[in-house]
């Protein structure tokens, strides 16, 4: 009886085993796509980071162009209505 007994049990671990193997083999996908997709992720994040800064260095810089764009306009118009005034007084 002990052998029959024994037999049996191995049988059961056997069967048991193939089907748990199955399944580890489908979790170890499963987690593999998960850690690819999350790589995936990751350098997409860094990409937009990238790109936002440097969108906000080009920000910086044409707000700074037009600083100096209204700043030379400003004195433009400072120095034609000076020049304008003082022809108008000599005349």
């Amino acid at each position: 009886m002990k052998f029959h007994e024994e037999m049996e049990a191995k049988a059961v671990t056997e069967g048991h085993f193939g089907t748990l193997q199955r399944r580890i083999g489908a979790l170890q996908n499963m987690f593999d796509e998960i850690i690819s997709f999350q790589e995936y992720e990751r350098s997409r994040e860094l990409d937009f980071k990238k790109e936002a800064v440097l969108t906000a260095s080009y920000f910086c810089n044409f707000t700074v162009l037009e600083l100096v764009i209204v700043a030379v306009g400003a004195m433009y118009s400072v120095w034609s209505l000076r020049r304008f005034f003082v022809y108008k007084a000599i005349y």
